[in-house]
């Protein structure tokens, strides 16, 4: 979705949207190889709250303005997402997580944790969706719960290593949709398929 929140960042989306007016910073001088502390993305009814170290931003209605302000915020710098308090799954109903580069900016390599599922029936995504050659190493849960065989839980288009966690789809649907420009890597010691995996 293409709107101004790509172009003016975290802190402008929390101002436009009129939340705590709290800018919730990138990590100058921090070692661009590292991941500093994540943002941790919950949700209560209808909006989702976003934190990061002692910063909190309430009340933003929409996933991907979430999904971009991070992206806008970490400035091209490594990042780590946490989804959920570590208990709770976050649940994003029919949406999806979009992990991709564009004109209005590109991403350093992500890290992902927590637990997060969707129900989302759609060709080309799942609930979590990686493109352009975007790097992520994920140790998350992540769930489709939808119930039609071309959905997927991750839908890859990047160098995605999964390190831990369970990645979760119907048994007639895809676990993991790899796309033939993507790369997967899976320690299977540590992480466990539930569904079916295409393009490895």
């Amino acid at each position: 979705m293409k709107n101004t929140s790509k172009v003016l960042g975290f802190a402008a989306i929390i101002a436009v949207i009129v939340l705590n007016a709290l800018l919730i910073t990138g990590c100058p001088g921090e070692d661009k190889d590292s991941y500093p502390s994540p943002y941790i993305i919950t949700k209560s009814g209808a909006t989702f709250t976003l934190t990061k170290g002692d910063k909190t931003a309430t009340g933003v209605t929409t996933l991907s303005d979430v999904i971009d302000g991070i992206r806008s915020d970490a400035q091209g710098k490594n990042c780590a997402i946490q989804f959920g308090d570590k208990t709770t799954v976050l649940d994003i109903g029919s949406g999806r997580v979009e992990l991709d580069n564009d004109s209005y900016g590109t991403w350093g390599a992500i890290k992902l944790t927590g637990k997060i599922t969707s129900k989302i029936s759609a060709t080309g995504y799942g609930t979590i969706s990686i493109g352009n050659l975007v790097s992520v190493t994920s140790s998350a849960d992540i769930e489709n719960t939808d119930t039609m065989n071309y959905s997927s839980a991750v839908y890859n288009s990047g160098i995605l290593n999964i390190t831990g966690g369970t990645i979760k789809s119907d048994p007639k649907a895809y676990a993991i949709y790899n796309r033939e420009i993507g790369k997967v890597t899976i320690d299977y010691s540590k992480t466990t398929i539930v569904g079916n995996i295409f393009g490895m």
